[in-house]
C-alpha cells in the first residue's frame, strides 16, 4: 500500500441499501479467500502510511515489507466501525488475538518499527529500498520455491481461512455500517477528507 488509505467506502456508500454494501464488501473478501488459501502468494510493500483496508490488504500478503518511519493502523473505530475486509482473521494468524483486537480498536496508528518487534510486518528497509527489498525477497524465495509452496499449503491446511468466516465477517460489517450515527458519519467524512489532502500533498510533492 503506498499512501494513506481509510477504509475505501466513503459516507454515500452508506445510503446504498444492505445488498450494495454486503457486494461491495464481499469481492474483498473473496480475494482475501484465494490469498489465505495459497492459491494468491504475495509481499506487501508499505511505502506510505497503509491505514483501514491498505493495512488489510497487506495483511493478507504472506510477506510484509515496510520503509522505515512508515506508519499502519486501523482508524475505524474512530467512527464507531471495525475494519471489515478480515482484518480480523489474517491479523489473528500473525500475532495473538488479544492483542490483535487491541490494533483494531485502539484507533493507533503504529510505526512498523514497533509492528516488526511484535511480529505484524515481516521486514524494515530504509526509506526508498522498498521495492529492491521486494525483489531480493521474491529472488530468494524462487530458490526454494517447491519448499514454500508446500508450506503454503500446509498452512492453508492447518490454519484454513474459508470463505464463510470472511462473509460472515462481512455481514457483521454491513450491519454495523448500517447502525451507524450521525457523529460516526460525520468523522468518518473528515477521515476522508484529511485522506485526499494527504493524498493531493503527496501528489503534489
Amino acid at each position: 500500500p503506498d499512501g494513506a488509505d481509510v477504509p475505501a467506502v466513503d459516507a454515500q456508500a452508506y445510503a446504498e441499501d444492505y445488498a450494495a454494501l454486503l457486494n461491495r464488501r464481499g469481492l474483498g473478501q473473496v480475494l482475501l479467500s484465494l490469498a489465505a488459501a495459497a492459491v494468491v502468494v504475495g509481499v506487501a510493500v508499505g511505502l506510505g502510511e497503509a491505514l483501514g483496508g491498505g493495512f488489510e490488504s497487506a495483511l493478507s500478503c504472506q510477506t510484509i515489507i515496510a520503509e522505515e518511519g512508515v506508519g499502519m493502523g486501523f482508524p475505524e473505530v474512530l467512527f464507531d466501525l471495525f475494519p471489515g475486509i478480515g482484518a480480523y482473521t489474517v491479523l489473528t494468524r500473525r500475532i495473538a488475538p488479544r492483542m490483535a483486537e487491541r490494533l483494531m480498536t485502539d484507533g493507533n496508528v503504529y510505526p512498523v518499527e514497533e509492528l516488526l518487534k511484535m511480529g505484524v510486518v515481516d521486514y524494515v528497509v530504509p526509506k526508498g529500498e522498498g521495492l529492491q527489498a521486494a525483489r531480493d525477497v521474491i529472488r530468494r524465495n524462487q530458490r526454494i520455491g517447491n519448499a514454500l509452496r508446500s508450506m503454503n499449503t500446509v498452512r492453508a491446511a492447518c490454519r484454513p481461512v474459508s470463505l464463510d468466516e470472511l462473509l460472515e465477517v462481512t455481514n457483521e460489517w454491513v450491519d454495523a455500517a448500517m447502525r451507524l450515527s450521525e457523529r460516526g458519519l460525520k468523522t468518518m467524512e473528515r477521515l476522508v477528507r484529511a485522506q485526499e489532502r494527504l493524498a493531493n500533498t503527496s501528489a503534489a510533492a
